[in-house]
């Protein structure tokens, strides 16, 4: 069964600085552990059409605006849209996206000059098993 989950975070509030909480080995969504990275996304850009096999990912967006789509090959026109980070009115979304194996998935950044995504996978991106597919492929309209 694939996954896609959208998870609201804690924020700890602190006079000397918020603590931001990710994920812990009791999320549901935590599949175990096998690297975590950031990629930098620039403004308007656009990564994807991508689907990996073997592997879950857990991104939070840790500095601008970013939007998310994914979707599933049984349910091709049915598309999953979250935009995760600060919005345009500057509050903030401070959610996790979980995109689990056998779901395509791909992300805009939505700030300018770049927006930064950490993703925290279960396995290793060496090990991961992965589709891509160009973004004219799929009959989805990434202008917001």
């Amino acid at each position: 069964m694939a996954i896609i989950r959208n998870t609201e975070l804690k924020i700890i509030m602190h006079k000397k600085g918020n603590i931001r909480k990710i994920i812990d080995i009791n999320d549901e969504c935590f599949k175990g552990f096998g690297e975590a990275y950031t990629s930098d996304i620039n403004f308007l850009s656009i990564k994807g059409w991508k689907l990996h096999k073997n592997k879950t990912s857990n991104f939070v967006v840790v500095h601008g605006s970013v939007k998310f789509v994914a979707w599933e090959p049984k349910r091709p026109n049915l598309f999953n849209i979250y935009i995760v980070g600060i919005q345009p009115d500057n509050s903030l979304n401070y959610n996790r996206i979980t995109i689990g194996p056998n779901v395509w998935f791909g992300f805009k950044g939505l700030c300018k000059p770049v927006s930064r995504v950490l993703n925290i996978s279960n396995i290793l991106n060496s090990d991961t098993i992965t589709e891509n597919m160009d973004l004219d492929a799929v009959n989805y309209d990434w202008v917001d």
